[in-house]
Formats: C-alpha cells, sequence, structure tokens
C-alpha cells in the first residue's frame, strides 16, 4: 500500500452508493412521446401568446445589440 490510502484519507468513514436502472421507462411521463393532437394543441397555445404579444423583447434587445455593433 502507498501513503495515499483511501481508508486513511477519511480516517476510516465508509461511504456507498447504489443505483437502479429502470426497467420500463416508456412508464415515465418524461420519456412519452405525446400524441399528435397534443403537440398541435400546445403549438396553438403558443401562436395565441404570440399574437396576443404587442412588442418582442428579446427579439428587440438582439436587433438593438446588433445596430449598436454597425
Amino acid at each position: 500500500m502507498n501513503d495515499d490510502d483511501f481508508n486513511k484519507r477519511f480516517n476510516g468513514m465508509v461511504f456507498n452508493t447504489s443505483w437502479t436502472q429502470p426497467y420500463n421507462i416508456s412508464m415515465n411521463p418524461v420519456y412519452q412521446q405525446p400524441t399528435v393532437q397534443e403537440e398541435m394543441q400546445r403549438i396553438e397555445t403558443i401562436d395565441s401568446w404570440v399574437e396576443a404579444m404587442s412588442y418582442y423583447p428579446d427579439a428587440e434587445n438582439l436587433i438593438k445589440g446588433i445596430m449598436q455593433e454597425k
């Protein structure tokens, strides 16, 4: 053994870890694919939000930054 023994560095403390692979990731809603109808509803909702906006601060900031560089 060398002088840099793990047990000596941590005064004999024991560290245990474990991890289990999920058997069926399709049970997790994060991995489930939305249906076409659900995706279309999301797109329509986002479109209505954009239509309701009177100004676009992110786009204005990008354009302002580009114009200042010239």
